[in-house]
């Protein structure tokens, strides 16, 4: 297996508007020799901020999701009204391999406004 593993994000779907306040997002990942890990960088596009697990910073940031089988979750997140944010989401299975958030041209996003 030189693959690495597949992941998405499912809650919330893109385009969908939430309520301001704490949010949890999720998703699914699965390989063939099993996930080792999941980090989500989660940018606030309307400020230019990324999330750091407890506030908004303006220097690059992510966490590692919590992974139960295929499925991940990331804990809450501050929602404001009017923003939209992009999700990143880099992972690798137990075998090392990897994927990329830096160079990949089309990253797993969500939009909220």
């Amino acid at each position: 297996d030189v693959d690495a593993p597949v992941v998405t994000s499912t809650v919330p779907a893109d385009g969908t508007i939430l309520t301001p306040g704490q949010q949890t997002f999720s998703g699914t990942a699965s390989d063939t020799t099993g996930v080792a890990a999941i980090r989500v960088a989660t940018l606030r596009t309307t400020t230019g901020e990324w999330w750091n697990g407890a506030g908004w910073q303006t220097g690059f940031s992510w966490e590692t999701a919590t992974l139960d089988q295929d499925n991940w979750t990331l804990a809450p997140i501050d929602i404001t009204d009017g923003d939209t944010y992009r999700l990143y989401i880099y992972t690798w299975d137990t075998l090392g391999n990897h994927g990329t958030w830096s160079t990949n041209p089309n990253p797993t996003y969500v939009a909220i406004e």
